[in-house]
């Protein structure tokens, strides 16, 4: 490993053209690799099981007593507050990409999942089914950016061969995550009565407290892209990126980023494949 990655910070630019795939031995490379999993896919996959958790707990609360204390038994009230979600969840989605390159995957995912929990201990203190809605609004604005976001980072930094086994273990946490939220929504509900608040209101404010942690953490554990030149808490070299950018360009030819062109952004939309 290169001198400049034994600091607790590195910020030196990104040589592309210097690097070279063949720099490294085969065991060298399957080291970086599997660092690069350890710090990145793990992060990021404990950041999405608990983005699952938070997006489906709302079904363990409306079990445990919702529904009669914010009266959602009335019309179509739950289904309702289901449904709004997803609107600022769907409309907020494309932009953050954009928004992810230019500030940078760790500020911008540990602040959208800290903000997000910080709207879910706000579930657990509402008092009218019209606060809930309102936070669900915001709710699904936060978590917009997380998983289009965390897939564009993981593509930076993987060929094409390897993205597949790491997407695989990521949708596996995630399934982990919804097979284990409603057993432990089952514990919290019996913190019933506790300080006054009734075990529904527990579901939102714990769940809410551990994602404020994790998010914070997230700033620390996440790593930015491979050619940034932003500080990452011990990680790669600075000939270590440049190899991983290097790679990727060979697999594919998009590891440099261009400008950004709204017509291009938007041209994906016309493909009727994607629909």
């Amino acid at each position: 490993m290169d001198s400049d990655s034994s600091s607790g910070h590195e910020k030196a630019p990104i040589d592309i053209e210097a690097s070279s795939v063949d720099e490294f031995s085969p065991q060298e490379a399957r080291s970086i690799v599997s660092r690069i999993d350890r710090r990145l896919v793990t992060v990021t996959g404990i950041m999405y099981c608990i983005s699952v958790m938070d997006r489906t707990n709302l079904g363990s609360a409306y079990v445990a007593g919702l529904n009669k204390d914010l009266e959602l038994t009335i019309n179509n009230r739950y289904s309702i507050v289901t449904l709004i979600f997803f609107v600022t969840y769907i409309i907020f989605q494309p932009p953050s990409t954009v928004l992810c390159r230019k500030f940078g995957p760790r500020p911008f995912l540990a602040f959208i999942t800290a903000a997000w929990g910080v709207v879910l201990i706000g579930l657990g203190l509402v008092h009218n089914w019209g606060g809930l809605l309102a936070l669900r609004l915001v709710l699904g604005l936060f978590e917009a950016g997380f998983f289009p976001s965390v897939i564009y980072l993981l593509s930076t930094w993987y060929t094409r061969f390897e993205m597949g086994k790491r997407y695989a273990f990521f949708y596996v946490i995630g399934c982990l995550a919804s097979a284990f939220s409603g057993i432990i929504a089952y514990g919290l509900i019996h913190l019933n009565g506790r300080a006054g608040l009734e075990g529904w209101r527990w579901i939102f404010i714990v769940e809410g407290l551990l994602t404020v942690v994790i998010g914070a953490g997230g700033y620390w554990l996440l790593v930015d892209f491979p050619d940034s030149d932003r500080k990452v808490w011990s990680f790669l070299s600075t000939k270590e990126r440049a190899w991983i950018v290097q790679k990727v360009k060979n697999d594919r030819g998009d590891s440099q980023v261009t400008s950004f062109d709204l017509k291009k952004f938007l041209g994906g939309a016309l493909d009727w494949r994607i629909w």
